[in-house]
């Protein structure tokens, strides 16, 4: 029997990094966040899981400058295990806990100038047990995706659903991760909880979105539909880079939260600062809902709806032989498939 354990989601105050030097700083802010999330949720009960929005490492300059993708490569992207990710992993041994996070990383034995944002899960023990590479990206972001390399990554990780969603079975129970622009997809988290998903880690989203309730809607359907815990923190106060003296306007939206398996928001941030949110997560009752209850969804999955994704909408491989595209270059391929979905039939004009 899985015992109850609180977990924490920590909205941090971030940082752009403009190179690899500037992301201890950080990481730095982040240990201290895991101080004082562990001194304030264990009040309530062992804390076993800290999880940090996307962006909390690296921050998003290069999304904000347009920064060309093999110059990021070159100057901030980061190796996952590596010497940024072991800081975490020390205060992950320090307290005996699960710690999630997100970074842009190199992938030298997939392909050479591309970096992938991954979701990674940091073991009690200190270890890399669990990554995802983010499988959609909005057109601003430069990161490549599994799909944009498609003949690669099917050669040397297969294309099953667990290569692309995997899920990691622990102690607290089976995780699985998406992050920010692939979260409004439903099927990202559907494909989660075919693979096993208890507990969804669903970091983050835009302030213009978050500010429209998308990110509650969001949180709250992908639990409801897949009958599992969403932990989903969301970015706290932002600032350009290191020598900013002032934050952004919102960029995140803040509101992070974490929702429970019917839908039930267990605790939120009420604001765009930095804080944090603490909830209990009881994944025994997951399991006897899941096997007990007719709400479950999952037994009632049926083979035609594979069919509405037999024909790909947007292309594979864009990034197989070429880094990813700037800013204007991926909004302009986006407009081309907006025009093949109006010549369909599909979108119609106005």
């Amino acid at each position: 029997m899985i015992k109850p354990f609180n977990a924490v989601a920590i909205q941090s105050q971030i940082i752009g990094c403009r190179n690899r030097e500037e992301i201890r700083i950080n990481l730095k802010h982040l240990e201290e966040c895991i101080d004082f999330g562990i001194l304030g949720g264990s009040l309530e009960g062992p804390v076993k899981l800290v999880a940090f929005s996307e962006g909390a490492i690296q921050g998003f300059y290069d999304e904000m400058t347009n920064m060309d993708s093999v110059e990021y490569c070159e100057k901030i992207a980061i190796s996952i295990p590596g010497d940024e990710t072991e800081i975490l992993a020390k205060k992950a041994k320090q307290y005996g806990i699960y710690i999630i996070a997100c970074a842009k990383a190199l992938e030298p034995d997939l392909i050479k100038d591309r970096f992938f944002n991954t979701a990674f899960i940091i073991s009690p023990e200190g270890k890399i047990i669990h990554k995802h590479r983010k499988t959609r990206v909005f057109p601003i972001e430069h990161s490549t995706t599994p799909y944009d390399i498609w003949d690669i990554w099917i050669e040397k990780m297969g294309d099953g659903i667990e290569a692309l969603y995997p899920v990691t079975e622990t102690e607290l129970g089976k995780i699985g991760t998406i992050i920010c622009y692939e979260s409004r997809f439903p099927e990202t988290a559907r494909a989660l909880a075919v693979n096993g998903a208890e507990i969804i880690y669903k970091t983050s989203l835009s302030a213009m979105r978050t500010f429209r309730d998308y990110f509650e809607l969001q949180n709250r359907a992908r639990a409801i539909d897949n009958c599992c815990y969403i932990i989903a923190p969301n970015i706290g106060p932002y600032f350009r880079d290191p020598e900013a003296r002032y934050p952004t306007p919102p960029l995140g939206g803040g509101q992070s939260m974490i929702v429970d398996y019917q839908g039930r928001i267990l605790g939120r941030a009420p604001t765009t600062e930095q804080t944090y949110v603490v909830a209990t997560i009881n994944v025994a009752e997951v399991r006897n809902y899941r096997t007990e209850s007719a709400f479950s969804l999952l037994p009632h999955l049926i083979e035609p709806w594979g069919k509405i994704y037999e024909k790909a909408v947007w292309p594979k491989n864009l990034y197989l032989h070429n880094p990813p595209w700037d800013h204007q270059k991926t909004i302009k391929h986006y407009q081309e498939i907006v025009k093949n979905l109006i010549a369909k039939g599909t979108f119609t004009l106005p």
